[in-house]
C-alpha cells in the first residue's frame, strides 16, 4: 500500500526507508533529555516534512487519504512543541533578578 502511495505522489521508492529513518532518529532525539536546540531542529524538520506531505497531496489530487493522515500529525506536532516549550518555561533557571528575590 504505502508503494502504491509513493508512486502515485511521484517520489520514487527508495525515498521511503531514508523518510522513514529520518522520523525515527527524529523521534528519538525528541525523547533523549536536555539538547534543546538539537530538538528545535527536529520540530523543523518534523514541519517541513509534514509540509511537504500536504503540498505532495494537494497535487497528487488532493484526496483525504493524503491528505489527513500529514495533517494530523502536524497539528499533534504544533501541539507537543507547545507543550515543550511550556515545560521549558517552568524549568527555567534563575536569572540574577530571581536570585536577588529568592536570597532576600
Amino acid at each position: 500500500m504505502p508503494h502504491c502511495q509513493v508512486k502515485i505522489l511521484g517520489y520514487p521508492v527508495y525515498f521511503l526507508p531514508f523518510t522513514g529513518v529520518s522520523k525515527l532518529l527524529g523521534i528519538v532525539a525528541l525523547y533523549i533529555p536536555g539538547y534543546p536546540r538539537i530538538k528545535e531542529w527536529v520540530y523543523a524538520g518534523f514541519v517541513f516534512d509534514l509540509t511537504a506531505a500536504i503540498y505532495s497531496g494537494v497535487c497528487a489530487g488532493g484526496a483525504t487519504s493524503y491528505l489527513l493522515p500529514p495533517f494530523v500529525a502536524l497539528i499533534l506536532l504544533i501541539g507537543s512543541y507547545i507543550w515543550y516549550h511550556r515545560i521549558l518555561k517552568n524549568r527555567e533557571l534563575p536569572t540574577v533578578n530571581n536570585l536577588s528575590l529568592i536570597n532576600s
